[in-house]
């Protein structure tokens, strides 16, 4: 059965519109941008409510076998920034590097070589020009080009591309008594030895040079430290007893915000916010969930998290 016959029967739409939805899926991204904490934007390509769906079944029945090395810790299940942070809590020293434009740099191309190498169901290279059109985006045009923030396969299919570098990686940490993760476009890697980390630093940009993806490394994002300064991995700080925490000043951020919903002082845009940070907290440190419940009750926050979920961006 092809690509489009099997999206059809699980989706329910007619082979034709499958057809006519493919052919035309590059094109159909809604673009807007949102703000970063550094003052810049981040650009957003979100596919047209169609295209999404037929994503999330593409992932389920012709994807999903596809391999992601064990040090990927983003949009996989069972892991968060959590386990990404707490690899690394009680190492003296860690190494951050990180991508330029990460999901904007992957291409058919590349997702390609991975499809060549690991053959999967469903999936046969007569498929391969529709599979491309369904999840890269065309910048505008009908061409596929890259992966875009805003489709839920592109986390997925960036993981089982950086595959082959994860595996590289993973053995010259070991190799150099370091111990190595990936956090989407964030790698960190830790060790009792300066010297080990450079020496991985080195290894890496060799691996990814030899990978033949269109990656490369932000150098203003790039940063060696140590234990005398504050250590923060995937946005939460590595405490010096070896455990990770979001921090004071996100904690008293909190906590303004839940006291604004309790006394039923937020508007609907307050509380998504609030509901946004409430996930982040039971990601991250789930233990000050708990003083939050003690603190305001358990149905308040029960309420925030069961909230019917908004966007409020410019253009949805």
């Amino acid at each position: 059965m092809t690509l489009v016959a099997t999206l059809a029967r699980e989706t329910g739409l007619s082979v034709k519109d499958v057809r006519r939805l493919t052919a035309t899926a590059p094109r159909r991204y809604k673009i807007f941008a949102i703000p970063k904490r550094d003052g810049s934007e981040r650009l957003i390509a979100q596919p047209a409510f169609e295209i999404k769906a037929l994503q999330r079944v593409l992932l389920r029945v012709a994807l999903g076998n596809l391999p992601v090395h064990e040090a990927a810790h983003a949009y996989v299940k069972g892991k968060s920034i959590r386990t990404n942070a707490l690899a690394h809590a009680s190492s003296h020293f860690i190494l951050k590097l990180d991508f330029k434009n990460f999901f904007y740099s992957i291409r058919p191309v590349d997702l390609e070589q991975v499809l060549r190498v690991h053959k999967i169901t469903n999936v046969s290279p007569l498929d391969y020009e529709n599979l491309y059109n369904l999840v890269f985006w065309g910048g505008g045009g009908y061409d596929p080009r890259c992966l875009s923030i805003g489709a839920p396969s592109s986390p997925m299919i960036s993981n089982v591309v950086m595959y082959e570098v994860d595996v590289g990686a993973t053995q010259a940490a070991a190799e150099l008594g370091l111990v190595y993760t990936r956090y989407a476009d964030d790698m960190t890697v830790s060790g009792n030895s300066p010297s080990a980390l450079e020496a991985f630093e080195a290894r890496i940009a060799k691996i990814v040079e030899r990978s033949n993806l269109n990656i490369t490394f932000n150098q203003e994002k790039r940063g060696l430290y140590g234990r005398g300064v504050r250590r923060m991995v995937t946005g939460l700080i590595l405490t010096p007893d070896g455990n990770v925490s979001i921090g004071r000043d996100r904690k008293r951020e909190i906590r303004a915000a839940v006291h604004q919903v309790s006394l039923q002082q937020a508007d609907d845009r307050q509380i998504a916010r609030c509901q946004g940070l409430l996930a982040f907290v039971i990601s991250a440190e789930p233990s000050f969930l708990r003083s939050l419940r003690r603190s305001y009750g358990a149905e308040v926050i029960r309420q925030i998290l069961k909230a019917p979920r908004k966007s409020f961006y410019v253009g949805d």
